[in-house]
């Protein structure tokens, strides 16, 4: 009897294990139907592709490609330095780790899927600990996606539309304040501790507080580095797809409408799987007042998201494949809430 139910456990695995990987594969090939052979615009974004591919162009699409690696390498890099206090990666690990929340994030709502797709490659850290300081590099890729797309939207107005209008520089000047206030506690974890110490569940984060209060600021600013060059790699990804489509336009020109487009991206909530369309209607807003060209617009926006996004979700997905993920997924649920 206890053989067989041994057995009758392992199967279960096993069967478990087939299904979530076979529903990720399901789901990418779903998300690269509908993307490509349901969009509307797919014939068009083709020929302009083709239009726009010749030797002399091409380097830009190389070099847009090319940062991929660097984008989520950076990427790597920051969460191996927020996991080395609970366990030490070498960068192939962070790596794959970060591949494996790229294709989890693909389905879920504001990619929360991808903490629980990095934690996969861990094998000591409570998993936990790990999604809560996971938590803290989204946090420094917030502050700089907020603080820098409100100084694009500032000189986006008093470029094209050569007027402030008082509420606008009253809402102008309280997000500058709320992004000084996030900074201000992202470098004093502390302040928030104490906050926190008034809610009846603060004693069973206290492990976690104790976690997080042992980064120092020099390090917080390390993280906080990495994402801000996170974002100028990616920023300069669309500078260098729009240059391959065909839109001529300065670097400062692109990169005050990329940084309004990135800050309207982050503020609304949605599923990757289907945020292309938002992501096409939104850049159409902003670089239209540079270019008249729409589909060069929309085949730079959506290589954007098949270069940074899909791509590197089929490549989680293979790295996923090859994980045992209910023993990946097991953790000590208990000694997160020890005192």
């Amino acid at each position: 009897m206890p053989f067989f139910f041994k057995f009758n456990t392992m199967n279960t695995k096993k069967l478990g294990n087939y299904a979530v990987k076979v529903s990720i594969f399901i789901v990418l090939i779903v998300a690269i139907y509908q993307q490509f052979l349901l969009n509307k615009n797919f014939s068009q974004l083709v020929q302009g592709f083709q239009q726009s591919f010749y030797l002399k162009n091409s380097i830009w699409l190389c070099l847009a490609i090319a940062f991929m690696f660097f984008n989520w390498g950076a990427e790597a890099l920051k969460w191996r330095k927020l996991m080395a206090k609970i366990e030490k990666l070498d960068f192939r690990t962070a790596f794959r780790a970060i591949l494996c929340g790229v294709s989890l994030s693909l389905f879920t709502p504001n990619r929360v899927g991808e903490y629980g797709g990095r934690v996969l490659l861990l094998q000591k850290a409570n998993k936990i600990q790990a999604i809560g300081l996971t938590l803290i590099g989204s946090w420094s890729q917030l502050i700089i996606h907020i603080s820098l797309g409100i100084l694009g939207l500032y000189i986006f107005e008093i470029k094209y539309f050569q007027f402030h209008h008082f509420l606008s520089n009253i809402l102008f000047a309280t997000t500058a304040l709320l992004c000084m206030l996030s900074l201000f506690l992202y470098f004093n974890i502390q302040v928030l501790e104490k906050i926190t110490k008034k809610l009846q569940a603060y004693e069973k984060w206290r492990n976690y507080w104790h976690i997080v209060k042992k980064y120092r600021r020099v390090e917080l600013l390390y993280v906080l580095s990495f994402s801000l060059l996170r974002y100028l790699i990616f920023a300069s990804q669309y500078v260098f797809l729009l240059w391959f489509f065909g839109v001529s336009a300065s670097v400062f020109e692109i990169l005050i409408l990329v940084s309004s487009i990135f800050f309207i991206q982050t503020i609304v909530p949605s599923i990757a799987l289907v945020e292309l369309g938002i992501r096409g209607n939104v850049a159409l807003f902003f670089l239209s007042h540079i270019t008249e060209n729409s589909i060069a617009i929309l085949a730079a926006t959506f290589s954007l998201w098949t270069i940074n996004l899909l791509l590197p979700a089929i490549l989680g997905a293979v790295v996923i494949g090859g994980l045992d993920i209910f023993s990946s997924l097991k953790m000590a649920r208990f000694s997160f809430w020890k005192k």
